[in-house]
């Protein structure tokens, strides 16, 4: 609905972004290990194209991964910027 309306859209998780349940929002497949497929949908390579435009993702180890909170600001200042740009 966002996208529909010209929002900018952004999907933070700390796991693999291509994991099933971040990829639920962003691709379309029949089974939840078709990581490459997921990957590729991501990109916009799609008949909806690209329907999340900021994705971060971790799955790295905990002592150096950065918290969902500090991955959280970081994609909020990301899609301000864009919508800031889009804007002029």
């Amino acid at each position: 609905a966002a996208k529909a309306i010209g929002m900018a859209t952004g999907l933070v998780v700390t796991s693999r972004i291509t994991h099933a349940t971040p990829a639920s929002f962003s691709a379309h497949v029949v089974d939840r290990n078709m990581e490459d497929i997921i990957a590729t949908q991501q990109l916009g390579d799609y008949p909806l194209g690209r329907q999340v435009d900021l994705m971060m993702g971790g799955d790295r180890t905990p002592s150096v991964e950065p918290s969902l909170k500090e991955m959280s600001e970081k994609a909020i200042r990301i899609l301000e910027a864009q919508t800031a740009h889009s804007d002029k």
